[in-house]
C-alpha cells in the first residue's frame, strides 16, 4: 500500500483499512439468511482507509500534488518549533 497523507491533521504513512457495520449483524444474517449475509459481508469488506492519528477519512496519496504539498507544509511547521524547555525564538514575549 502506498504512503498517504491526512488533510486535517498531516499525518503521513500507511493507513490501515475501517471495516464498515458490525460482525454481529453479519453474523445473524448468515445464521438465517444465506444472501443476505453475503451481500452484507461484500459491503462490510475493509476498503477505506482511515488516518491512524485521528481517524479521518480525509486521505491523499503522498505522490499527489496535494499531498505533496501538504507534507512539505508539515516538514516546515516542524522545522519552527522550538525544543521543548526552550523559549520561542519568535516570540515578542521575553
Amino acid at each position: 500500500m502506498q504512503k498517504m497523507v491526512c488533510t486535517d491533521c498531516e499525518w503521513v504513512g500507511e493507513p490501515p483499512k475501517l471495516i464498515r457495520g458490525s460482525g454481529w449483524i453479519e453474523f445473524v444474517l448468515y445464521l438465517f439468511y444465506i444472501l443476505p449475509g453475503i451481500i452484507y459481508s461484500i459491503w462490510r469488506r475493509p476498503n477505506m482507509p482511515v488516518c491512524d492519528a485521528c481517524s479521518c477519512r480525509n486521505l491523499v496519496p503522498l505522490s499527489s500534488p496535494v499531498g505533496i504539498r501538504i507534507a512539505k507544509l508539515a516538514e516546515i511547521r516542524t522545522r519552527n518549533l522550538p525544543a521543548a524547555g526552550e523559549p520561542d525564538p519568535n516570540s515578542t514575549f521575553t
